[in-house]
C-alpha cells in the first residue's frame, strides 16, 4: 500500500492534471462584450474544484508532491483576473485557499476509488456542486420569490448554507446572500437571519478538511488498484 501511494505518475495522471487545470481556467475567459469577471471565474472554479480533484486523485495524483499544483495555478489566474476585471474581489487569496480545500477533498475521494471511476466520479461531483448551488434558488423560481423562506425559514437557511458558493464568496468578503440580488430575492434572504462566514475561518476550515481528506482517504480505499491510461 505504501508503494501504491507513492508510485510514479503515468501518462493518465498527467492528462488528468492538464484537464483539471484547463477546465478551471475556462471560467477566466472574457465573456462576449465584457472583460474577465473575477466573480464569474470564482463561481466557476467553486463548481469545478471537487470534481477536478476527484479526476486527478482517481488517476494517481496524491497530496504530495503535486496535489496543490492545480489549485495553485487557479489561484494565480484568479488574482490576475481580479486585477484585470471591472469588478474586484476584496480578498482573492482566502477564496483561493477555499478552492484548494475543495480540490483536495475531491482528490482524497478520487484516490479512494479505482481509476475506472475517474470520469464518472468527477461528473457526479460537478453535478452535485451545481445542484447545491441552485438548491436555495429553485423554490423561488417555482413557487415565487422567497416563498419557501417565508413559510419555512429554517429549511431555507439550511439550503442556503449547503451551497458551496456561500463560504467561498464569504471568504472573498462578498456576502453571497445579501450582496447578490438574484440570491437575495429568490432565496428570500430577508426571512433568514444569516451572518456571513468570517473569511479566514472559511478558508482554514475548508483547507484543513481538504488536506486531511487527501492524506487519509487514499489509505481507506483502493489506493493500490492499477491505473489505466
Amino acid at each position: 500500500m505504501r508503494r501504491a501511494l507513492h508510485r510514479p505518475l503515468d501518462r493518465s495522471a498527467w492528462w488528468a492534471l492538464a484537464t483539471a487545470g484547463l477546465a478551471g481556467l475556462a471560467g477566466a475567459w472574457p465573456r462576449a462584450g465584457h472583460g474577465p469577471d473575477p466573480f464569474f471565474a470564482l463561481a466557476w472554479l467553486v463548481l469545478c474544484a471537487a470534481g477536478a480533484g476527484f479526476l486527478c486523485g482517481a488517476r494517481g495524483v496524491r497530496l504530495l508532491p503535486l496535489g496543490l499544483l492545480v489549485p495553485g495555478i487557479w489561484m494565480v489566474v484568479l488574482v490576475q483576473v481580479d486585477l484585470a476585471g471591472e469588478r474586484d474581489l476584496a480578498a482573492p487569496i482566502a477564496p483561493g485557499l477555499c478552492l484548494a480545500g475543495l480540490f483536495l477533498l475531491g482528490l482524497g475521494l478520487g484516490a479512494a476509488r479505482p481509476a475506472a471511476d475517474a470520469w464518472r466520479g468527477a461528473g457526479l461531483l460537478l453535478c452535485a456542486a451545481a445542484a447545491l448551488a441552485v438548491l436555495p434558488l429553485a423554490p423561488g423560481r417555482l413557487a415565487g420569490e422567497g416563498a419557501l423562506a417565508a413559510a419555512h425559514p429554517r429549511l431555507a437557511a439550511v439550503m442556503l448554507e449547503l451551497t458551496p458558493l456561500a463560504p467561498v464568496f464569504d471568504a472573498a468578503r462578498w456576502d453571497w446572500a445579501h450582496a447578490n440580488p438574484p440570491t437575495y430575492r429568490l432565496a428570500g434572504v430577508e426571512w433568514i437571519s444569516r451572518a456571513p462566514w468570517e473569511g479566514g475561518l472559511a478558508a482554514a476550515a475548508l483547507l484543513v478538511v481538504g488536506c486531511v481528506s487527501a492524506a487519509l482517504l487514499p489509505l481507506l480505499g483502493r489506493g493500490d488498484a492499477p491505473l489505466r491510461s
